[in-house]
């Protein structure tokens, strides 16, 4: 998370190195200052290393084949029937059928930048497992709010090009795209103090985290290549987002608090967005289509007001030397271009609000 704020490699921090060296990249040879965390059974929960599975190689966002941690392996080897993760343990029987959405989310959020995974069957499985619980038919489908949505449209784009993507997950897909359009099209006030509760089951516990639309949503449409339809709405986040940080030196979320959660999916956003601003010809990507033609408009206006200047100044030029016929052409030019710079300039209001 450091390292996504600064720009710099994660493992050039020295609280980050120290942390990794933590964090079990093979559960059976993890550190011993962990042995606590395993005999309570962290080592079973699934979320857990799926979590840390997303925190390994934080310098990499394509980590090579050979190059991924055990971890990966032990957990693609937890696949129920190589479709998709639950959160309950591998001695529960109701894993086959409850508790499995969350986790197969998360799975694929965490593992899609392991080489050695978007080739696996588990991998495509999993994608299409996922696509086609969203499908479901039925208004009453608990896949179909906006967090979600937003959630599996991010699991399910792919890590690479994919050539013949599977029918159910492009459908998926465009469902998802649609339906946080529809939704962020309406949003016209932006207030980060929505989060939502999102729990998992373990077989004897509950876990939850918290995660709010809006974040997760402008993360998926950035990603999207920022849609037209969505425009407004993600510079509103990013704005109500920034007037947030500026004020506390960190995302306050919900109660005054400063989850570590909340600021990983705040600087995720951020990244993207910056990211877009700095790729060439982007910028104009980030802009609804009203304030974009309200800025190539003025650009427009400035051009014609500065060809204007210097029809004016050959005009006076042409006057000096005498030839009044090419004079007379400059000021009638420099007449044409600043009548042409007056009817362009832009009037109306650009902001985004």
């Amino acid at each position: 998370m450091v390292a996504l704020g600064t720009g710099d490699l994660a493992t050039d921090d020295r609280l980050i190195s120290l942390a990794l060296k933590l964090l079990p990249e093979d559960l059976e040879n993890a550190a011993p200052v962990l042995a606590g965390k395993k005999a309570k059974g962290d080592f079973e929960n699934i979320m857990k290393l799926l979590f840390i599975a997303e925190a390994l190689r934080p310098d990499d966002d394509n980590v090579g084949r050979g190059q991924e941690p055990a971890l990966v392996d032990t957990i693609l080897g937890r696949a129920l029937d190589e479709k998709f993760w639950s959160s309950r343990s591998s001695t529960d029987p109701a894993r086959f059928h409850k508790d499995r959405i969350i986790p197969t989310i998360f799975g694929l959020l965490a593992l899609r930048r392991y080489q050695a995974v978007q080739n696996s069957r588990t991998y495509a499985q999993a994608r299409s497992w996922l696509a086609d619980r969203l499908l479901l038919v039925g208004r009453a489908n608990p896949m179909r709010t906006p967090l979600n949505m937003a959630l599996v449209g991010l699991a399910l784009m792919p890590a690479a090009r994919v050539r013949n993507e599977a029918a159910n997950v492009t459908q998926a897909r465009t469902q998802c795209t649609k339906g946080v359009l529809r939704w962020a099209s309406h949003e016209r006030t932006v207030v980060l103090d929505r989060p939502v509760f999102i729990g998992f089951a373990l077989t004897d516990s509950t876990d939850y985290t918290f995660l709010y639309p809006e974040l997760v949503a402008t993360l998926y449409l950035l990603r999207m290549g920022n849609p037209r339809r969505g425009r407004r709405f993600v510079l509103k986040v990013v704005d109500s987002l920034v007037s947030n940080i500026e004020r506390a030196g960190g995302f306050v979320s919900q109660g005054g608090n400063m989850a570590s959660v909340d600021q990983l999916w705040a600087v995720r956003v951020l990244r993207e967005f910056v990211e877009a601003y700095e790729r060439p010809g982007w910028k104009y990507h980030l802009l609804p289509v009203a304030d974009l033609r309200l800025t190539l408009a003025s650009r427009r206006a400035q051009l014609f007001a500065f060809l204007s200047s210097l029809a004016v100044a050959a005009g006076i030029f042409y006057s000096v030397e005498g030839s009044l016929k090419k004079a007379a052409a400059g000021w009638v030019t420099a007449v044409v271009l600043a009548i042409g710079a007056a009817l362009i300039t832009p009037t109306g209001d650009g902001d985004f609000g």
